[in-house]
């Protein structure tokens, strides 16, 4: 358990530190448009933590070198190291970390050609969507031929299309809240038919304890 714990925290930590360097250099890089794809240059800290992390993963592809003494906080981890047994799921973590699987591969820029090619084809669609909305909203003072031949019922047909569904609308409404009354008048008759059958039993029952010839009906009490 101790060896899959320093696995994961060691993870965590490097893949955080990974991710709050990106930040910062895309925050930085968001300042000049004119750098954009060219690659940022390390600060001598950046560099001074870079060499911390692959001299880490040095230590941890030559643990078989080390030597483990009695006194050695890690020594629990280093024997696990070099287990030949040790667990598949433990060994997968070893591997993963040794690996640096976990973390994400980004371009040095922060930016790929498809992300640019991405951005024209988006920057390609907005241009189309303001050429037919100006086209569209100034169709009668300056009337586009070409416009006209490719969408020339497309408003009276939007225009009708709107109203139908209004009506249609309409019409579902008005037909759902009248079966709406309907059931709910069912429900009342069926509770009032419930209720005078209740009654009906209690009278029964007090005119066998006071006698059959008490001349009351459950007509009297309504």
């Amino acid at each position: 358990m101790c060896f899959v714990y320093f696995i994961c925290v060691v993870a965590v930590s490097s893949h955080s530190s990974q991710l709050r360097k990106e930040v910062e250099k895309h925050d930085n890089d968001e300042d000049d448009d004119d750098d954009l794809l060219l690659p940022k240059k390390k600060t001598n800290e950046e560099k001074a933590s870079a060499k911390e992390d692959e001299d880490f993963y040095s230590w941890l592809k030559d643990r078989e070198n080390d030597e483990i003494g009695e006194g050695d906080d890690l020594k629990g981890l280093k024997e696990a190291w070099r287990d030949p047994n040790i667990d598949e799921n433990e060994r997968f973590l070893r591997d993963y970390l040794v690996n640096k699987d976990f973390i994400p591969e980004i371009e040095e820029h922060g930016v790929t050609l498809d992300d640019l090619r991405e951005v024209e084809e988006d920057e390609k669609d907005l241009d189309r969507q303001r050429d037919f909305e100006q086209k569209y909203n100034f169709r009668f003072e300056d009337p586009d031929q070409e416009f006209i031949k490719q969408y020339p019922r497309t408003i009276g047909e939007s225009i009708r299309k709107t109203n139908s569904k209004r009506k249609e609308k309409r019409e579902e409404y008005k037909e759902r809240k009248e079966r709406e009354k309907q059931e709910r008048r069912q429900e009342i008759k069926e509770l009032k038919k419930m209720k005078k059958a209740e009654i009906e039993k209690k009278l029964e029952k007090l005119k066998k304890m006071a006698g059959d010839d008490i001349p009351i009906s459950i007509d009297d009490i309504e």
